[in-house]
């Protein structure tokens, strides 16, 4: 997946930082699908399969933080 470019001249424009564009903006991702990781590369075939191009974007994984609820890397 790659950021149309008009985010990254609102971010620029609007002098907006990276993690307040992630929280607010969906940044021309769309729709996210969180599923069982054993099954992610059954549905991205089927994705293709139906003409879709999706994308992995990311993963959840166990935070021992409390006050960290999202992790952008």
């Amino acid at each position: 997946w790659e950021r149309p470019e008009i985010f990254h001249w609102l971010q620029n424009t609007g002098n907006i930082e990276e993690s307040e564009m992630l929280k607010t903006f969906n940044c021309g991702i769309g729709m996210i699908l969180v599923v069982n990781p054993k099954e992610t590369n059954n549905l991205l075939n089927k994705l293709k399969e139906l003409g879709e191009e999706p994308s992995l974007i990311g993963k959840i994984i166990h935070n021992e933080n409390p006050e960290t609820l999202v992790v952008y890397k």
